[in-house]
């Protein structure tokens, strides 16, 4: 978000959480993480457990200036790349932040000259 509180959209990334289970990619995948979403990784998401999800961002570029700010937006359907099924009742998430659950995201940086 600029200083004039404008946004622009950057990036996505995107995992459908019944395919979360994470594999050793069979060629070099540059150390992100790898679900093969086979069959036999899937898994349903428990109900009122606490679930990692772990993904990674399409790769990009963009220059951010010194006051900007980064939002993150997590939602629950994607209607542009996948079938949304209409659940009901719909599923809560929540992004758990605590010394327990030490939610992160890793954003490379290369300092400004």
């Amino acid at each position: 978000m600029d200083n004039e509180g404008n946004s622009t959209y950057v990036t996505e990334g995107n995992l459908r959480a019944s395919h979360r289970a994470l594999s050793e990619a069979p060629f070099n995948n540059l150390g992100l993480p790898y679900q093969r979403s086979y069959e036999s990784d899937l898994a349903p998401i428990p109900a009122g457990e606490t679930i990692e999800l772990v993904f990674d961002l399409l790769p990009t570029s963009k220059l951010f200036h010194k006051g900007n700010r980064i939002r993150i937006a997590i939602t629950g359907v994607d209607a542009d790349n996948f079938e949304t099924p209409i659940l009901d009742p719909a599923p809560e998430i929540r992004l758990l932040r605590d010394t327990t659950y030490a939610s992160s995201i890793d954003l490379p940086i290369i300092p400004g000259r």
